[in-house]
């Protein structure tokens, strides 16, 4: 469940703050896309707006954009239920991680993205918690 209204300023201003403590722009990225997602943060449009805000880190440090293709919708949508039913963002990495390095290779992109939510599982864990 997302948070109540009255509390969305101050679950933002920590969140942010966390979030710009994680080191691996990928990671960051990823987090700042499912942190906005699941707290809906917006009356609608969470994860356009999050995306597109993931986009922005990606881009800013050399990384190809994180879109998620038509046809991988449906196992998108599923992922994504896993997360907000769990609030366990390894559950949202685990899936989306591995998706955005196969993307990123598939358009010639050869910087080493990461492959398994082990390589930031625990430094995600230690912050969001």
């Amino acid at each position: 469940m997302p948070p109540e209204p009255d509390k969305l300023p101050g679950v933002f201003e920590e969140g942010l703050k966390d979030i710009k403590a994680i080191k691996n722009p990928v990671t960051r990225a990823l987090v700042f896309f499912g942190f906005g997602s699941i707290n809906q943060f917006f009356w609608d449009g969470n994860k356009r707006t999050s995306r597109l805000m993931a986009n922005g880190v990606l881009l800013e440090n050399g990384y190809p954009v994180l879109n998620i293709k038509a046809e991988d919708k449906l196992e998108f949508n599923k992922e994504m239920i896993k997360f907000y039913d769990s609030g366990d963002y390894n559950t949202l990495l685990s899936w989306l991680a591995p998706y955005y390095r196969q993307e990123a290779l598939k358009i010639g992109f050869t910087e080493q993205a990461p492959t398994k939510k082990d390589a930031f599982a625990e430094d995600l864990e230690r912050r969001l918690k």
